[in-house]
């Protein structure tokens, strides 16, 4: 691991060079702080087993020789072809056409990996869509949505002109002047747990009992396990049904609220809005986050409804200040977020990787430039 830092410099202008020192910094902390000590050797003591563990893991193993891609997935992902069917494509479309050492490796196809479910006994660095702060044991890696092109917003259409034209539509002096949130209920714990308790269900409780004509912070449907919670809240004011993307473009303030996971392709099309975005504090992030800046790119919330309250009327008086704001935001993601630019980085991930995973030593790689 030591030769790591010198590596990521040494390729630096030839994989990175159109890319900031923030990227850099990302590539850099999370495979510095993961455990690749003979990496090999310990995920070959548990390859041949590995069909045999539970499948409650959550964990995909992807075994690449000769530029193929081979999938074991457990038995909940079988079906899962939302998050199977780009990842594989991803994967698989990588390792046809750049040449990458033999090596394998493993994602977790859920929103969150669980330090309790056990595979973490063989601390193996696990590639994932959210990560926990501070994880060692965890690489951020671009989510399932935008490697598939973001098609759960933009309809097979291409993704950055379809968010281009629909921001085009309306001029930020013209949105309404108030902050809107529509999502479901993930983050709910269940029926031990009052609802409102969760991250979401807080800011929805707060300010639709409080009536604040500044905040429209429903769910827009609530389905959870529990079907008998699910009707007596259909019938609420909490719960207020779906807007479009182009009614969320309406509104010069958009909230961010993490539920099990990150929001993945709703924090893409927040930044790309033209809006601002509200991001409300969490422990969780995406592996573009370091490059994103608190008051230069976003505003971060707590949740506290006057504080926000308080941070609306303040843009609402300063909209040049807001407007600025929004701006940096969708300089920000169509620099750094567009399809092309994500897929590049999943490439550098699999190629430090695959590196890492053969032990190589990136010093003595330099006389081969």
């Amino acid at each position: 691991m030591k030769y790591l830092f010198y590596f990521l410099s040494l390729f630096s202008h030839i994989y990175i060079l159109a890319n900031p020192d923030w990227m850099m910094l990302s590539l850099y902390e999370d495979f510095s702080h993961a455990n690749f000590t003979d990496l090999k050797t310990r995920i070959n003591s548990i390859q041949k087993r590995f069909p045999d563990i539970p499948n409650t893991f959550g964990i995909v193993q992807v075994v690449v020789k000769n530029h193929k891609a081979k999938f074991y997935w457990p038995k909940e992902g079988e079906d899962n072809k939302a998050v199977r069917k780009p990842m594989e494509k991803s994967i698989q479309n990588i390792c046809e056409n750049f040449a990458l050492k033999d090596f394998t490796f493993f994602f977790c196809m859920h929103d969150q990996y669980h330090h309790k479910n056990g595979f973490e006994k063989f601390q193996i660095p696990v590639l994932v869509f959210t990560k926990h702060k501070g994880a060692n044991d965890e690489i951020a890696i671009p989510d399932w949505t935008a490697l598939g092109g973001y098609d759960d917003v933009t309809k097979d259409q291409n993704p950055d002109e379809f968010i281009n034209q629909l921001a085009s539509k309306f001029p930020f002096n013209k949105r309404i002047k108030k902050a809107l949130w529509r999502g479901g209920c993930s983050g709910h714990l269940g029926p031990t747990e009052n609802w409102a308790q969760s991250e979401r269900g807080h800011l929805v409780y707060e300010s639709t009992n409080k009536k604040s004509y500044l905040l429209d912070i429903k769910y827009s449907e609530f389905k959870s396990r529990y079907p008998t919670l699910d009707k007596s809240m259909d019938k609420s004011p909490f719960v207020a049904g779906k807007k479009s993307l182009e009614d969320h473009f309406k509104y010069r303030y958009l909230i961010d609220i993490d539920g099990w996971g990150a929001t993945y392709s709703r924090l893409w099309w927040i930044l790309g809005s033209g809006s601002l975005c509200l991001k409300l504090t969490s422990n969780l992030e995406q592996w573009y986050y370091r490059g994103l800046i608190d008051n230069i790119h976003y505003i971060s919330i707590s949740k506290d409804i006057n504080e926000i309250e308080a941070k609306i009327e303040y843009f609402n008086q300063n909209p040049k200040t807001a407007e600025e704001l929004a701006n940096n935001a969708k300089i920000f993601w169509k620099k750094y977020l567009s399809q092309r630019n994500q897929r590049r980085y999943f490439l550098y991930i699999l190629r430090y990787y695959s590196e890492l995973f053969n032990d190589i030593d990136y010093l003595d790689s330099k006389k081969n430039l």
